[in-house]
């Protein structure tokens, strides 16, 4: 059932996205994913396993996870016009790679 309501939950917003993109809100695409519906499911069940300190440290590190994200953004907006999409959003994700991995070496 949990899995069901993620799923669900995944679509809504994947079709919030392509609705808003297609509309004069477009930019509204890139404020929709960051709505936190899966951390709100990600917090119960730390809340449930691991309790108060647990969802702080989540909480935490999902505040400074926002460097990779920015840094991909960086990246998209930077490249964009200089390379083709394709390759932006290739160096983006592959800079977004290596920031959230430096992100979990450092935070290990």
């Amino acid at each position: 059932m949990a899995l069901t309501l993620k799923a669900l939950v995944g679509a809504f917003i994947v079709l919030l996205i392509s609705f808003a993109s297609r509309s004069n809100l477009y930019y509204l695409s890139g404020l929709i994913p960051l709505f936190p519906p899966l951390a709100l499911i990600a917090h119960f069940i730390s809340y449930s396993d691991g309790g108060e300190i647990a969802v702080r440290k989540a909480a935490t590190f999902g505040l400074v996870a926002l460097v990779p994200y920015a840094i991909y953004l960086g990246v998209i907006i930077l490249t964009l016009g200089k390379v083709q999409f394709g390759t932006s959003v290739g160096l983006a994700v592959l800079a977004w790679i290596v920031s959230a991995g430096v992100l979990i070496w450092l935070w290990n």
